[in-house]
């Protein structure tokens, strides 16, 4: 199943190219003692170079962006 998938985006050799990521998604803040659930929208950005970020946006707060560059 991984090998099918390797093979649709360019085989091996285009993995080895690849210098960034980028993963949208969503998470919920369900613990009981906040209330209703909350679902915000996050994205994260990571790089060859072992560098990350995470951002999300929780309504109630504004922005909460978690890290920087790491």
């Amino acid at each position: 199943m991984i090998q099918r998938y390797v093979n649709k985006i360019g085989g091996e050799t285009a993995l080895t190219r690849l210098q960034t990521r980028i993963i949208h998604g969503h998470r919920i803040d369900d613990r009981p003692y906040r209330g209703e659930p909350v679902e915000s929208p996050f994205t994260v950005w990571a790089d060859d170079n072992g560098y990350w970020r995470f951002e999300s946006a929780l309504e109630s707060f504004g922005k909460d962006t978690m890290g920087g560059w790491r």
